[in-house]
């Protein structure tokens, strides 16, 4: 199963030129079965540029998160230390097959269900 995540347009533009090997997440899916995230990347892009397969999921204190996956984070300590701040565990998500979709998609293209963006994360059949 897939799920679609929303990110910001730098985040996504360096996930999809692979400079970004983790995405970090506060909390995750709840279905155990999550074998690819579709990437979003939020307005002013507002379109869905790719997905990826998960090679594993890293759960722990952010600072063992940095020390684990810090070098292909495609973020600065300081960005990674604002948005775990208060948190006493994350998530990093590790980029295993990419996908960058040649024609970037609408939402209604992807799922013509899809009427908004995802806040966090939203399942996709299939």
């Amino acid at each position: 199963m897939k799920v679609l995540i929303s990110v910001k347009p730098a985040v996504a533009q360096a996930i999809t030129a692979g400079k970004k090997r983790f995405e970090y997440r506060k909390s995750l899916f709840k279905r155990p079965n999550i074998t690819a995230i579709v990437i979003y990347a939020t307005q002013p892009w507002g379109k869905v540029v790719g997905e990826f397969t998960i090679r594993q999921i890293i759960q722990g204190k952010p600072t063992t998160l940095w020390q684990q996956t810090g070098v292909g984070s495609g973020t600065t300590v300081a960005a990674f230390q604002a948005y775990f701040a208060g948190c006493q565990k994350g998530y990093a998500i590790e980029v295993d097959q990419l996908t960058v979709y040649e024609t970037p998609l609408t939402l209604t293209q992807l799922d013509r269900r899809l009427q908004t963006a995802p806040r966090s994360y939203r399942y996709l059949d299939g």
